[in-house]
């Protein structure tokens, strides 16, 4: 059969370049004689009200157009390379053969008029920066493949399973059920490697009917059809074949076959089908009833292997001819013909359905009944990241991963990355590998490559006031303390390692967060300091890692088995915490000779904030309780002792850890105390050592005698002003907590500078 060809334009005088006047044109005339795909016919001109054209007229043979693809792309085709005379017009290539078939991306022609192929996504001013004839007819053969391949668009996969001990074994998408029904969507096929014996996994993709790969490519037709309602019942035997398979679904109300020959009928209507050796994949999808009249419980879903064609089986039953080699629909003039039964002895073989992995089944599988919240995830460093692999993998969660730090080599040994992600945003590391866990069924984790701190972005801000749940793996000081000082952003719950990797530690504000990051840290640092736990629990790892030539290239050695323990741990306990509307400190400690990990809890209590001066004293209900406590064991005499804790002078903070007693030398009666200095310098050193140098010094703190207010008395504020002198060396102010019979206050001293 002789193909038929638009024509295009007039010819050009003499088909000798020097005739023509486009440039591009001239030197797309050279490429042509030069590439091994493509001949030159002839050379055309064209004139309209939009200016003058030239046109290389060409057949194109392309190798990987693979044969009879559904697309209808031929081996062999003419093309128009159409060159304006005007800069600012992209080349365009029309397809000249008069059956050439409506694909994706093609550009929009009059009626009538050749196709034209859309070969380039940017504008034409960034592809003609770049653009060379020879790189334009390989994007013509790109085009034409891709097309043949109908893998331009990309589609969606995975859900549902059952079983059956068969050789094969079917991953059915996650929207089969949904689709299944829909006849704008068809289910395409992934073969995996067969792993010998005929062993092989195939994995099903719903794709729009227009976009699916042809049978031919696959040597596989698939087939899925939904079928009336059944009410539970006995298990069937496997039918041998298709007449059994028929039988056994029409004595359960669940006919399929007339509905399986109009299917055919559909497919091949409108087009002559070559004989082939394709085989068949037929599924059926049965919505399963509790009893009759009630709801859906479950789909159910079972696959067969047929081994002959989807138009065999057609031709078995009736509804097809063949003829000179070719399938065709068998018109009866109206007359209504019952299919043959020659189809009923075609053979089945059982292919076993999987369940795809889905959020809602990763939850089954790891015996989680919660979704969990849509939360931000600040710190995707060597914890963050294998602890969010931990919650996607089980399908808990809904992320948007922050972090501004980027992948090194070193990094390697202990984060979920790998080699080729050197030099990528870590966050856009870990949302790209949640994407590959996830395939088509989707991954709803956004990255944002940036600092958690950053709140002049709009997008940090957004991120973290729209989630319901912020949780904090950043190991630095700084993102917790930014988060206590937001009204606005939702609850937060901070994880870290210790500086050996043998212990961690979760910090957890309450869910209606009148206790807030900060002030459960300071409640923390108390807790190391008054707790057998605490003596080694921040001891800092004696080995490091040299990362590069700076200063600040420096990195703790820590094992990843360390880490990956930790996380498996903290992931969990994160869920449990989630859960709770209770503040929460809790520390793990591993032993590693004997591998057992130990655990604390301490009581959170309510937080106090006092504001002197601009600055705001924070507290808490506990250690209130102790000076109480201290001042009602030395009554009717006064006594004191000294303030631990810490400045945060971004935030205009100090922070009250503990409160050491009245060293063994003071002196103290109903009418003053003085405090003594036995053992208090090693006690600080202790203090500083336990809390990594975060806890230390920070002024003094005295009870009044029985009817007494906190009110400073003349010499409280001699002693004041003496303590402001001695601390404003280190450019800080000095504190005094008095502590009356009814009451607390604190006052405030600083050196003013001149």
């Amino acid at each position: 059969m002789t193909a038929e060809f638009f024509v295009i334009g007039e010819p050009l005088e003499g088909e000798s370049p020097t005739n023509m006047k486009v440039d591009a044109a001239r030197q797309t005339w050279f490429a042509v004689r030069s590439h091994r795909s493509f001949t030159s016919i002839e050379v055309r001109k064209y004139e309209d009200i939009d200016g003058y054209s030239e046109l290389v007229i060409v057949d194109c043979e392309c190798d990987r157009i693979p044969p009879n693809n559904a697309p209808r792309i031929e081996y062999r085709e003419r093309f128009a390379l159409c060159f304006s005379n005007k800069v600012n017009r992209p080349p365009e290539v029309r397809a000249l053969r008069t059956g050439f078939p409506l694909t994706p991306h093609q550009n929009h022609v009059l009626n009538g008029a050749p196709s034209s192929l859309c070969l380039y996504f940017e504008p034409w001013p960034v592809i003609a920066r770049t653009w060379t004839p020879q790189k334009h007819l390989e994007r013509i053969l790109w085009w034409l493949e891709q097309t043949a391949l109908e893998q331009l668009h990309r589609s969606d996969q995975p859900v549902e399973q059952l079983y059956f001990s068969a050789p094969k074994e079917l991953v059915l998408p996650h929207d089969f059920d949904e689709k299944v029904n829909n006849k704008e969507f068809r289910l395409a096929l992934e073969f995996r490697p067969d792993r010998g014996n005929n062993r092989q996994t195939i994995v099903g993709l719903m794709q729009r009917s227009v976009d699916a790969v042809s049978d031919q490519v696959l040597n596989t037709s698939c087939i899925a059809l939904r079928l009336n309602s059944v009410i539970q019942g006995r298990i069937e035997h496997f039918p041998r074949n298709l007449g059994e398979l028929s039988d056994t679904l029409d004595a359960r109300g669940a006919p399929f076959i007339k509905e399986l020959f109009a299917e055919i009928r559909q497919r091949v209507e409108g087009n002559l089908l070559k004989v082939n050796n394709i085989k068949t994949i037929l599924i059926l999808n049965v919505p399963l009833l509790k009893e009759a009249g009630s709801d859906i419980a479950r789909f159910d879903n079972k696959a067969y292997f047929l081994p002959i064609s989807l138009e065999e089986i057609g031709l078995k039953g009736g509804v097809l001819d063949k003829y000179e080699n070719q399938y065709l629909l068998r018109h009866n003039l109206g007359i209504q013909v019952e299919p043959t039964d020659a189809w009923r002895s075609v053979e089945l073989e059982p292919i076993d359905i999987l369940q795809p992995f889905t959020p809602e089944y990763a939850r089954q599988t790891s015996g989680i009944l919660s979704s969990g919240p849509k939360g931000v995830l600040a710190g995707v460093g060597a914890l963050g990241s294998e602890i969010f692999n931990l919650w996607s993998r089980s399908g808990w969660g809904e992320w948007t991963l922050i972090d501004p730090d980027h992948v090194k080599p070193h990094n390697l040994a202990r984060h979920t990355a790998f080699d080729q992600f050197v030099g990528h945003n870590k966050a856009d590391v870990v949302r790209y590998l949640d994407e590959a866990l996830w395939g088509s069924t989707g991954s709803k984790t956004r990255a944002i490559p940036k600092s958690a701190t950053d709140f002049d972005s709009t997008e940090v801000i957004d991120a973290l006031k729209n989630a319901a749940l912020v949780i904090d793996v950043t190991t630095t000081l700084d993102y917790p303390r930014e988060h206590a000082s937001q009204d606005d952003f939702p609850r937060g719950i901070s994880v870290f390692l210790t500086p050996s990797g043998n212990g961690c530690a979760l910090l957890a504000e309450n869910a209606c967060r009148s206790v807030r990051l900060d002030g459960v840290e300071s409640q923390y640092y108390r807790g190391i300091l008054n707790q057998a736990w605490g003596e080694a629990h921040l001891d800092g790892n004696k080995s490091y890692l040299w990362t590069g030539g700076g200063c600040r290239d420096l990195s703790t050695v820590i094992s990843g088995e360390l880490v990956a323990l930790h996380a498996g741990n903290l992931s969990r306990q994160i869920r449990h915490a989630s859960e709770n509307p209770a503040a929460a400190i809790k520390v793990w400690h591993y032993d590693p000779e004997s591998g057992a990990v130990a655990t604390d809890a301490l009581f959170v209590h309510p937080v106090l904030k006092y504001n002197i001066n601009g600055l705001s004293v924070v507290w808490d209900d506990g250690l209130r309780s102790k000076v109480r406590e201290l001042r009602l064991q030395a009554l009717p005499s006064e006594t004191g002792g000294v303030l631990l804790g810490y400045f945060d002078l971004t935030q205009k903070n100090v922070y009250i850890v503990d409160v050491l007693p009245a060293p063994s030398d003071s002196q103290g009666d109903t009418s003053g105390f003085s405090r003594g200095i036995e053992g208090l310098a090693n006690t600080i050193s202790e203090v500083q050592r336990r809390t990594a140098n975060i806890v230390g010094y920070l002024g003094e703190w005295h009870s009044h005698p029985p009817g007494s207010t906190a009110a400073a008395s003349s010499a409280d504020v001699l002693q004041l002003a003496h303590l402001g002198i001695e601390l404003h060396r280190d450019g800080l102010p000095a504190l005094m907590l008095i502590v009356g019979e009814q009451d607390e206050r604190w006052h405030f001293a600083a050196v003013k500078e001149d």
